[in-house]
């Protein structure tokens, strides 16, 4: 099946405000896309996660308060009796709301996988001011998984590291869109994370990885 044909294939039902495509079966995995982006941008990480996991791809308006939109998701998540998920995978902007319903929303979750996304964005400027992460980094009971191009936001991603104790992948020759410039390679190593996660095993070395800083 296509892209656009497995994306229309999803079932599509009200969020609690938001629309949501909900796609497979297994443990819950939320996936959050970038400002400026769509859920139809996730077709091919839909078609890989949803092989084993169940998916739920949330139609987020390009721009819209942080606090808003998690209350939805939030509200949307317990309308589906879903009060643990097994992972959230933010991208860009998504990273950041990812983040936020993780430490301070601390929804319950196994795993967070931030893609390219960072809290020092000038995109981010319109959800608002970014608080310190390091007071609220012990309040995270989730292995966190970043992800970056060499050419992104890679200061950023080393902040969020340094405060979450993540590990963090910089992919050599990929600017900030990941799927456009590393696409397979990034798909096949999420699906590496989440997985070494459930059978705790590690995450195969593929890319060059940067130790975060202190």
């Amino acid at each position: 099946m296509g892209a656009r044909g497995f994306l229309a294939a999803g079932s599509v039902v009200p969020l609690s405000g938001l629309d949501v495509r909900d796609f497979g079966s297994g443990p819950p995995v939320l996936c959050l896309h970038d400002a400026g982006s769509s859920a139809a941008a996730l077709t091919p990480l839909v078609q890989r996660l949803g092989e084993r996991y169940r998916v739920l791809v949330p139609v987020l308006p390009p721009i819209a308060g942080v606090d808003a939109v998690a209350s939805m998701i939030e509200s949307g998540l317990a309308d589906r009796q879903l009060s643990h998920l097994h992972a959230i995978v933010g991208i860009g902007a998504g990273a950041y709301r990812a983040l936020h319903l993780a430490l301070w929303r601390e929804l319950r979750l196994d795993m967070l996988v931030l893609l390219g996304g960072a809290l020092t964005s000038p995109v981010l400027a319109a959800f608002g001011p970014a608080p310190s992460l390091r007071p609220l980094a012990s309040r995270l009971c989730a292995d966190v998984y970043l992800r970056v191009g060499e050419h992104g936001d890679v200061a950023g991603s080393e902040e969020i590291a340094a405060c979450t104790g993540a590990r963090l992948d910089v992919v050599r020759g990929a600017g900030a869109d990941l799927f456009a410039d590393d696409g397979p390679a990034t798909l096949a190593t999420i699906a590496s994370a989440l997985a070494a996660f459930a059978e705790e095993a590690p995450i195969p070395p593929r890319f060059t990885t940067r130790q975060p800083t202190a």
